[in-house]
């Protein structure tokens, strides 16, 4: 296959998607998922093979600190993740259900929930152009069955690095009511890293069948330690309702509240900004060409974590605790050292790194990345 390829393009290069060191020499990437394991994440294959294979993980997210920095110290490549949304939209992003183009569906944006906890979710969310608010079209919810669920979902980036901590907001959006079994709502919730739910949130309830398009709102404030808003247009019960105009407000102290806007300056853009400076950067003899050594003692403060791993169609949520500052240690193809580290929190960690029996004691920034040689 590999001379197959390079026949057409010098450059092709194989990739494994699980570790295989019988093709070592084959293969020039290393499709990694040891973060998908639901026991604690131990690079072995890493550990044995890294001066001779690149490895990068599949199914990394995003927005997930822990993750990255651990895959960032692991020596993986930078895995950037993509994204289709414009900076500065207004969130959550497409609110009011318009069509979007021939190749973007007026859903765009909006995730829906087909199945939760082995149930088919069975009701409909379509795109509505004769009943609507205002504009071209609305969010039309429907349940033909009393035991129909039907549920489209937005996360909402909250960054308290974007100083979103503490801060009051509105969400709000036009409801209107054609029939309801038993009583529904848009819910939101508010969650920390992993999506570990802070006990935060707040409801929408539609209003009663017959009273036309109302406005519903509901304030509340984003507590420290948030980066994620979950919003969940949700209905149960035979129904048929409509949403339109969603739209989160920052509630200003002078009483002004503009539209809160979509932002890529987060800790997360930030460490993966580091990381791949890095890699391809100063720290590139180690972090890219280098031998993964056993991590010298690193004195830190721990950090609570819910770590997502898949067993089969089923996903676990594991509750564990990680250090605040992840590290490791690598030996570059001229035998000089070095160590990486990278704090996985959103606040500033000082640590101690014990390294050829000299104690140094660093302190590093939200999401900082650091090189030691």
């Amino acid at each position: 296959m590999l001379a197959a390829m390079q026949r057409i393009q010098p450059g092709a290069v194989v990739c494994f998607e699980e570790p295989n060191e019988w093709f070592n020499h084959l293969v020039g990437l290393q499709d990694y998922r040891d973060c998908e394991a639901p026991l604690e994440w131990a690079s072995v294959f890493n550990y044995l093979y890294h001066e001779f294979l690149p490895p990068f993980q599949s199914n990394i997210r995003g927005d997930d600190l822990v993750v990255m920095a651990h895959c960032l110290v692991d020596g993986q490549m930078p895995h950037l993740v993509p994204s289709a949304r414009d900076l500065n939209d207004p969130l959550p992003l497409n609110g009011g259900f318009e069509p979007r183009g021939r190749n973007r569906p007026a859903l765009t944006d909006w995730e829906p929930v087909h199945r939760y906890q082995g149930v088919d979710w069975t009701g409909l969310a379509t795109s509505d152009t004769t009943e609507k608010h205002q504009g071209a079209a609305s969010l039309r919810l429907e349940n033909a069955k009393e035991s129909d669920i039907v549920q489209i979902s937005q996360n909402v980036a909250v960054n308290s690095d974007s100083n979103d901590a503490k801060k009051r907001y509105r969400l709000s959006g036009w409801l209107k009511t054609d029939h309801m079994a038993k009583p529904n709502a848009i819910m939101f919730g508010v969650f920390g890293p992993g999506m570990k739910s802070l006990g935060q949130g707040g409801r929408l309830p539609f209003p009663a069948a017959g009273a036309g398009w109302k406005m519903v709102t509901a304030d509340f404030t984003i507590p420290s330690g948030a980066d994620t808003l979950r919003i969940m247009v949700h209905v149960t019960g035979t129904a048929r309702a409509w949403v339109d105009d969603l739209m989160l407000e920052e509630l200003q102290p002078d009483g002004r509240t503009p539209p809160a806007r979509f932002s890529s300056h987060t800790l997360a853009a930030q460490l993966l900004q580091q990381w791949v400076t890095l890699y391809h950067g100063e720290a590139r003899p180690w972090l890219q060409f280098g031998r993964l050594l056993h991590p010298p003692q690193l004195t830190c403060a721990a950090t609570p974590y819910q770590a997502v791993s898949r067993q089969g169609e089923k996903t676990v949520r594991t509750e564990r605790t990680m250090p605040a500052v992840l590290h490791n240690a690598f030996r570059a193809p001229d035998g000089t050292e070095a160590v990486v580290l990278a704090n996985a929190t959103r606040e500033m960690q000082t640590v101690t790194l014990q390294w050829h029996g000299k104690a140094t004691t660093l302190a590093l920034q939200p999401a900082e990345a650091r090189l030691v040689k």
